[in-house]
């Protein structure tokens, strides 16, 4: 987020670089675990070179994933999901923004971008394309995904030429971080953004850690 702030830009990983291994490896990831063999036909190759074709498309695809907040009384609530899953034991914050603030942010751009609901367990009548990047499990529907695709192959992911202070409205630091290192982020933060000092900071209002462990944990010899 700092590189984002001071250099003007907003990496954009490909689905390569994604944790999720059935994502980040694709359909190839069960041809692997196949274990009967067979001569393939002409027609068989040229349908298979056709499908690793657009699977190593797939995977050079730049996506940004987001969490879409759905509360019904129009809140921004923090989810301890996802706090865990992204955020557990390292120096990370929550960016808040919308579409119109990402799209007017938007300084150079290489393609076009689309952003699209993920759908979770849904496979009926989607394309390979769609199937890959716009469709998970359902055991990942709490994650609630915005995905930005942005329609330019990189591998190594690519970057978008942005006004960061245009696209973010608040910010908010994790957690699991301890409360003086989490106001000196802050402190850091306002820095470097002494443009727009209307931006919201704050330390996550989840109080269930606090970046220490309780004195009862820490006197047990297993957590040592």
């Amino acid at each position: 987020m700092i590189d984002s702030i001071v250099n003007k830009r907003l990496f954009v990983p490909s689905m390569k670089q994604f944790s999720d291994l059935i994502e980040k490896n694709g359909c190839k990831k069960y041809k692997k675990t196949q274990s009967f063999c067979y001569e393939p036909s002409h027609k068989d190759k040229l349908l298979f070179k056709r499908q690793e074709k657009e699977f190593d498309s797939i995977l050079s695809m730049c996506v940004k994933s987001w969490t879409l907040d759905r509360r019904v009384d129009g809140s921004i609530g923090e989810s301890m999901l996802m706090w865990k899953t992204f955020a557990a034991n390292e120096i990370v914050c929550r960016i808040e923004t919308t579409i119109q603030s990402i799209i007017d942010s938007i300084v150079s751009i290489k393609g076009d971008i689309v952003f699209a609901d993920v759908n979770y367990g849904r496979h009926v009548n989607l394309n390979v394309y769609e199937q890959s990047l716009f469709n998970k499990t359902i055991h990942y529907d709490q994650e609630q995904e915005i995905r930005m695709l942005y329609l330019v192959e990189n591998i190594r992911g690519t970057t978008l030429g942005i006004n960061p202070l245009t696209m973010i409205k608040s910010i908010t630091i994790s957690p699991f971080i301890p409360h003086h290192t989490a106001s000196f982020i802050i402190s850091q933060l306002r820095a470097i953004t002494k443009e727009k000092p209307g931006i919201d900071m704050h330390i996550s209002s989840i109080n269930e850690y606090d970046g220490e462990l309780p004195n009862y944990i820490k006197d047990v010899k297993v957590w040592k």
